[in-house]
């Protein structure tokens, strides 16, 4: 495995003042760091925002991709610096939540991790595998526009098409193919979130990520579906920053 490093793995915005904690983000699938650009200026001037890159995608493209989820969280869990005391948040959407999850349950034993928040993806106890990503392009891109997150003129722009669907494809067969092992709950508190309108994943079954932790766990429900995030991102901030 190619020792991770900060330059490669993580994009990152300053604290506009004294660091006081850091976000550490992971997008959802297709997405790159990119996806958290906004966060720098939402969250408190306390805060530095770090991003994750995974391979394939904005400036890494043309790496080879991942399609494994747990070799994506081993690789993120050995950036550098993560182990440097500062106080870490965790906030993964979607694909993210999953990868934020395995890269906590590595690093809470060994670094001040203060909260984990996980959104828009069911709880692990409701994962089953799936094979979505073996169908043939064209269903798989009425699968991808049924989602949301990717426009639909992108889609029909063959070049974009030839882009985009590889990176998608890769990280559904991560998701699709991710095997929870068995293990202690976490100790860390547990934020989950849920859009009203998100058939994916229901306020309902995001309340099952409390078995995840023994710690202090909270449900937060925000109007909007699959991506509610994106436009009620001041919204979701306070919720992410709220006492538990």
């Amino acid at each position: 495995m190619t020792t991770a490093t900060t330059a490669s793995w993580v994009r990152r915005w300053p604290a506009r003042g004294v660091r006081a904690r850091r976000f550490v983000c992971f997008p959802p699938a297709g997405a790159g760091a990119g996806f958290y650009r906004d966060w720098a200026a939402a969250l408190p001037a306390d805060c530095e925002l770090w991003a994750v890159q995974y391979p394939g995608r904005e400036d890494r493209f043309g790496e080879p991709l991942v399609p494994d989820l747990q070799r994506l969280a081993d690789q993120t869990a050995e950036v550098p610096g993560l182990l440097d005391g500062t106080p870490l948040w965790l906030f993964g959407h979607s694909m993210g939540a999953l990868v934020a999850y395995e890269v906590a349950r590595r690093l809470e034993t060994s670094t001040t991790l203060q909260r984990l928040v996980v959104s828009g993806r069911i709880a692990r106890r409701h994962h089953r595998p799936g094979v979505l990503h073996q169908l043939d392009d064209k269903a798989f891109a009425a699968e991808v526009l049924q989602l949301g997150g990717v426009p639909e003129a992108l889609l029909a722009d063959p070049d974009m098409r030839a882009l985009i669907l590889p990176i998608m494809r890769s990280d559904y067969q991560a998701v699709e193919t991710y095997a929870a092992l068995p293990h202690p709950p976490l100790c860390t508190p547990v934020l989950a979130l849920s859009g009203t309108d998100d058939q994916h994943a229901p306020p309902p079954l995001m309340e099952h990520w409390a078995d995840v932790t023994a710690g202090p766990f909270r449900l937060g429900v925000h109007p909007g579906g699959h991506f509610f995030l994106v436009p009620r991102l001041s919204e979701v901030v306070r919720d992410v920053l709220a006492p538990m």
